[in-house]
């Protein structure tokens, strides 16, 4: 199994992180439905997923861009790794501290994708 690490190289984590996608997409071994159908077991759970919470992303990422004049909304594509983590950080403390006016765990949710992005100096192309 790959392993993700953290390194110097933006290229290199992308292709770590493009391994570990591409081993758990690949196909394990086909299920038997009830239904007689037969499919390939993911490996991963997308359905695990809040939609709740990735609609209020969606909706963070959608203010973002229009506060930014940022209409194909890759701004944040161009923002190192570290400044993704300062920005999640602040909204967990503001979160912490009762401060109203924005979705701080959807910001929090949101700069954590970011910087999961953007690891390792990675400008990547999507």
């Amino acid at each position: 199994m790959a392993k993700l690490t953290r390194t110097k190289s933006g290229q290199e984590t992308k292709m770590i992180a493009k391994g570990l996608v591409e081993e758990f997409t690949r196909a394990r071994h086909s299920m038997d439905e009830t239904n007689g159908g037969r499919h390939s077991k993911l490996g991963m759970n997308f359905m695990a997923i809040g939609p709740e919470a990735l609609a209020r992303m969606a909706l963070v990422l959608d203010q973002g861009a229009r506060a930014h004049n940022d209409p194909d909304g890759t701004n944040w594509r161009r923002i190192p790794c570290d400044v993704h983590l300062n920005h999640l950080l602040y909204h967990v403390n503001a979160w912490q501290r009762g401060v109203v006016g924005e979705d701080h765990l959807a910001h929090v949710l949101c700069r954590a994708m970011m910087a999961c992005e953007t690891e390792g100096g990675g400008q990547w192309k999507s």
